[in-house]
């Protein structure tokens, strides 16, 4: 009985069947990493910008672009049944009309002295933040717990400057397409 309950569930997780605004995903010990890596098989619809998507799985994750902070903070909401508070410093307060803004969720990082820089100790399913010249709201991702064949830690990105899609890349990569500086990181 415990096995056809199982294979149930995971044909559901397989189905990428999403209900209401966060994805109705099953991952076992949930961390933002995994529920991102779940998400890029099947992305949700995003909260704050209904309008793009709203049921089902949302084709290739562009409807998150430019919501970078709500992905990040979606997936702590999903992972630990509430959105991080220092996160939801940076959630726009007039979606889907005006950005979020990830550097005042470094701010309060900083604030409460959880912001690190200390790239070798991160920890999978950590934000990681950019800051970039030409958009002063700067950038988020979540850090995957892997490392590319150099050693780089890759990350679950939403679409930016020349991509928008959801993907998983090495974190410079997403530094380098925007000039962007990695200021540094934060456990979800």
């Amino acid at each position: 009985m415990k096995l056809v309950a199982f294979l149930i569930v995971l044909a559901f997780t397989a189905a990428c069947s999403h209900t209401g605004v966060t994805a109705n995903t099953v991952v076992q010990n949930k961390t933002p990493s995994l529920v991102a890596e779940s998400w890029l098989k099947c992305p949700p619809p995003n909260p704050r910008r209904p309008q793009l998507c709203q049921e089902g799985c949302c084709g290739d994750g562009s409807n998150w672009f430019m919501s970078c902070i709500t992905f990040v903070g979606e997936t702590t909401h999903e992972a630990y049944g509430k959105v991080d508070p220092e996160l939801m410093q940076g959630y726009s307060k007039n979606p889907p009309y005006e950005y979020g803004n990830p550097m005042l969720a470094w701010a309060a990082m900083q604030k409460v002295g959880r912001a690190r820089t200390d790239f070798e100790n991160i920890e999978a399913g950590s934000a990681v933040f950019f800051s970039i010249p030409t958009f002063p709201r700067g950038h988020i991702a979540i850090y995957t717990g892997e490392k590319d064949a150099n050693g780089t830690p890759l990350i679950i990105t939403t679409g930016g400057y020349k991509d928008k899609t959801l993907r998983k890349e090495p974190m410079t990569k997403t530094a380098s397409d925007v000039n962007a500086q990695i200021l540094g990181w934060a456990k979800l």
